[in-house]
């Protein structure tokens, strides 16, 4: 089934769009828990494929499973895939999220 205009219309375009989305909609906890997670990308990676679900609203949000082909188009090669395009969106809120904080860190 194709999407309709207006589905289209409601799903972000761009990386940036996208991340500003998912970060508006993230529960505090996982603020919290992202924001706190002090591994690098490929640890961050391991746990959230090891949680399905927020990989999932995340596709969803996004439109990622045929809804949404423009914003796969704007991700790197290896991230253009819908499950691998959710870790890439996570780990983008977790870079921005990382940035906010890092004064405050010592």
């Amino acid at each position: 089934m194709c999407p309709t205009n207006d589905e289209v219309l409601a799903y972000p375009h761009t990386v940036q769009a996208a991340v500003e989305l998912v970060l508006s909609r993230m529960s505090d906890d996982l603020r919290a828990w992202l924001s706190g997670f002090d591994g690098d990308e490929l640890a961050l990676c391991l746990k959230l494929a090891a949680g399905m679900g927020t990989g999932m609203s995340v596709r969803a949000l996004l439109g990622l499973w045929g809804k949404n082909a423009e914003l796969l188009a704007r991700l790197p090669r290896s991230y253009q895939h819908p499950d691998s395009a959710s870790s890439f969106f996570l780990i983008e809120c977790w870079k921005r999220l990382r940035a906010e904080v890092a004064p405050n860190r010592k």
